[in-house]
């Protein structure tokens, strides 16, 4: 559970830095 933690931690950070990017893969999704 605390690896997963890391890694949701991680993406939300990239997510931050990059909206575009996470909104075009949750769109894909």
């Amino acid at each position: 559970a605390g690896v997963i933690r890391r890694l949701q931690e991680a993406g939300f950070k990239r997510v931050v830095r990059a909206p575009r990017a996470f909104g075009v893969v949750a769109h894909k999704e």
